[in-house]
């Protein structure tokens, strides 16, 4: 449990680690799980194929080019050492915090930090979370989301 910096007294659940899979092959349904500090898993469905082929060949962890397809945006960006350097540089961390129930979608904040000057952008999960795993940051999800997420569960 962390409580980050101008988020006072709001709780914050680090993630250990994440897994891909398919949850189906007809429809195609990519899937990450991030497995929380507290033991607690959230679940993001539907994400890019890539960013979950991405996850499931640890290519963030060994840098390795294993896309013998066609390149995509995510290709370029992890594998261009000066654009992931200066992601490094401006990233703080990545917060999943808002579930909206009329779309049913989550989104996350990338934190940018340049000197003095923060600045929080909205992005698509997991395109935050690619961010997140090719510069080695901390991505964390919000107590609110994961009490939402017991308590639906429990319907």
């Amino acid at each position: 449990m962390v409580e980050l910096e101008g988020r006072k007294g709001k709780v914050m659940y680090k993630t250990k680690y994440i897994e891909s899979y398919l949850a189906s092959e007809d429809p195609l349904v990519p899937v990450l799980t991030l497995f929380l500090e507290n033991g607690e898993e959230l679940e993001l469905y539907n994400v890019p194929l890539e960013i979950a082929k991405f996850v499931a060949d640890g290519i963030y962890q060994n840098n390795s080019w294993k896309n013998s397809e066609r390149a995509t945006i995510f290709d370029l960006l992890w594998s261009h050492e000066d654009i992931v350097n200066l992601l490094k540089e401006d990233i703080e961390y990545i917060l999943i915090d808002e579930f909206d129930e009329k779309t049913m979608l989550y989104s996350a904040k990338v934190v940018f930090k340049n000197g003095g000057v923060v600045l929080e952008r909205r992005f698509v999960p997991s395109h935050a979370i690619f961010l997140a795993l090719i510069t080695g940051k901390d991505i964390f999800v919000s107590s609110e989301i994961i009490n939402n997420k017991r308590g639906s569960s429990q319907d």
